[in-house]
Parts: structure tokens; sequence; C-alpha cells
């Protein structure tokens, strides 16, 4: 949802997609690569130290130690590529380091994808958009019931479905301008909300799919409410850690990993 919006707004107020794209990555790769180097002094001392086992028994997810990736991984890992990269470049198989950057790996094909839409058919955007969703999922679903899905693992169309239900509402909620049309995306995301729940979707996360879409639905339906929601006192709390929520989500892992050993431990 946030994408679509930057998009609409780069177009609308004729801004250079190039820019767009820039702060993109402004946002992304330097937190992403201070998280990086926050792993490699962890788990890098805590090698030195012998102490190997707080961060690979298996007690929460294991983490690799940094001397364990090869030149070809970590070049994957530092530019966001390594979750689909063996499709076009290996050996080596896949590994990412931090375990958490799988989801930034897709995350920045879908923000390239958008991108390219900017550049090439600012005007027809909305169309453009929804052709790229519909290829992308066709391809998926054909991917699937072939038993290729393997052969996508990792690249965009894999999980564009979910990334999909943010533009939708954004477009329900901003663009459409006729009942049955706003009812459509409504119709079409509770369908894809229960196809989620009943058939087995291969997601990195389980149930993501599902959730993904009935949270497309909790947004439509919270439209006339964000204001009071923003101003609520008793959300202060919740909103501080959401300012927060991709430096969190980027350091917290061997905090976890090795806090659960070692209170295991003891």
């Amino acid at each position: 949802y946030c994408i679509a919006a930057s998009v609409d707004a780069t177009r609308r107020r004729g801004r250079s997609s190039f820019g767009f794209l820039g702060r993109r990555i402004w946002r992304i790769y330097p937190p992403y690569w201070a998280a990086v180097a926050w792993f490699v002094v962890v788990i890098g001392g805590l090698d030195a130290l012998g102490l190997e086992r707080l961060h690979g028994e298996g007690h929460a997810l294991s983490l690799d130690s940094p001397a364990d990736l090869d030149a070809i991984q970590w070049g994957g890992n530092l530019t966001l590529t390594e979750q689909w990269r063996p499709l076009v470049w290996r050996p080596p198989y896949g590994k990412i380091f931090t375990r958490i950057a799988w989801s930034l790996c897709y995350e920045e094909q879908f923000y390239f994808i958008c991108f390219l839409v900017l550049l090439t058919v600012p005007k027809r955007l909305y169309g453009a958009l929804a052709a790229v969703s519909v290829a992308a999922i066709l391809t998926r679903v054909m991917a699937s019931d072939t038993g290729r899905i393997h052969l996508i693992d990792g690249a965009f169309p894999y999980l564009w479905h979910e990334f999909a239900v943010g533009l939708a509402v954004y477009w329900r909620l901003n663009v459409a301008q006729t009942p049955a049309a706003k009812r459509g995306i409504d119709a079409a995301l509770a369908v894809l909300a229960v196809i989620g729940l009943l058939s087995y979707f291969s997601t990195p996360v389980a149930n993501s799919t599902a959730m993904s879409a009935a949270f497309g639905l909790v947004l439509i339906a919270l439209r006339g409410r964000d204001d009071r929601v923003e101003q609520s006192r008793w959300l202060t709390p919740l909103r501080a850690c959401g300012r927060r929520c991709y430096s969190v989500y980027l350091v917290h892992l061997p905090v976890c990993t090795v806090g659960s050993l070692w209170l295991y431990e003891r």
C-alpha cells in the first residue's frame, strides 16, 4: 500500500522515476548493511570466544558463522539478491546470512518492477500494475500446477500476489470511482483469503496469503477511522514500535537466538 502511494505521488507530482528508486535504495540498504555488520560482530565475536553453540544449537533459528559464506553468497547478501541469485547463477546454493533478509530480497524486486512501470508507462500506471499482477499470478499458478514452483522460488512472481493486495487496496480506497469497482476489489480479496485458508500455498510463512488478503480487508474497513486511531493516546506505545519496526526487524534475531539458548541453559 505504501509503495503504491509513493509511486502514485511520484507520478502525480511529475518527479523522476529514478528519484523514486533512489529513495527506496536509501531507505532499505544502509540500515540493512548496518544490520549485517551487527550480525558479523555478534556471531564472529561468539565464534572467537568459543561460544559457537549460542548461535548454532537449534533451540531457536540457528545463525551461520560469517566464514560459512563464500564470496558469491556474500555478494548476494550485500546486494539483496541472494534469494533469487541461484536461479541465474549457481553454484553455490543460496544462503541468507541474517536469515531475515529473504523478505527484503523479494521487496527490492517489487520496488524495481514498480520503478520500471513508472519509468515506461506512467500515464497507464494502474493498468500496467494490474497487468503485471495478472501475469505474475498466472505464472505462479502454472508453475505450481506443473510441479515447477521451484523454478520461480525467490523470484518476484512467487509472492507478488501478496504484494498486489496492497496495490489493490490503495487503488480501491483512493482511485476507484464506482461502487461496482470497489465491490470487485472487496470480493477478490475475500476470495483470495478463502483460497489461502483452504488450499496449501507454498510460501515462506504459513498462511501468509490468507493473512495478507484479510489485512487488506481490514484496511478497507478502517478507512474513516484512521484519524481517531492516530490520535488515541493508549496506542502511543504501539505507534512508537511502528516507527522503529524496520530497525527492530533487522537486528532482533541474534538477540532472540542467543538469548533463547542462554535462558534454556539456565
